[in-house]
């Protein structure tokens, strides 16, 4: 059986008439990627500026293939979730900070209430949650190009 990448079912559908088959596959195929993604407790890729644009980067994430009528015929099976993953390194470095009576100053500690002995808070919090997500995202793209080798500092940092 032929499968077909999103990018193929788009450009497949591209200029076709409404109704057609070529167009209802990729229509199918939007369907399919966005009710995924919901299972998986993703947002609602219709609730984005460019849903297609979502589509595209959550099919190559998944590397998700179509058959020629748009419904899903395979996917990577593991999902990570990085934002929780990233929460979860924020916090190892939340609680040092706590534990050794440091707070971080933010620009929004005049909203921090009195009893909150949070050390990371508001933008602080929220860009390093931002940063570590990145990298963890960063890391998990070059996953298939290069082995991974653990507890050893190879030089470049």
């Amino acid at each position: 059986m032929k499968t077909y990448t999103w990018d193929e079912l788009y450009e497949r559908a591209e200029d076709k008439p409404c109704m057609s088959p070529e167009l209802k596959a990729k229509d199918e195929a939007r369907y399919e990627v966005r009710n995924l993604i919901l299972d998986l407790n993703g947002p609602d890729l219709e609730n984005t500026e460019i849903p297609e644009e979502q589509i595209d980067d959550y099919c190559k994430s998944f590397d998700i293939r179509f058959n020629g009528n748009g419904s899903i015929v395979s996917r990577r099976k593991e999902v990570i979730y990085a934002h929780d993953e990233a929460a979860r390194i924020v916090e190892l470095f939340e609680d040092v900070l706590v534990n050794n009576g440091v707070k971080i100053p933010s620009d929004d500690d005049s909203q921090r209430g009195e009893d909150n002995d949070a050390a990371l808070y508001g933008n602080v919090y929220s860009d390093l949650l931002d940063e570590v997500e990145g990298m963890i995202c960063r890391l998990f793209s070059k996953k298939e190009e290069a082995g991974v080798i653990p507890d050893v500092f190879g030089g470049t940092f």
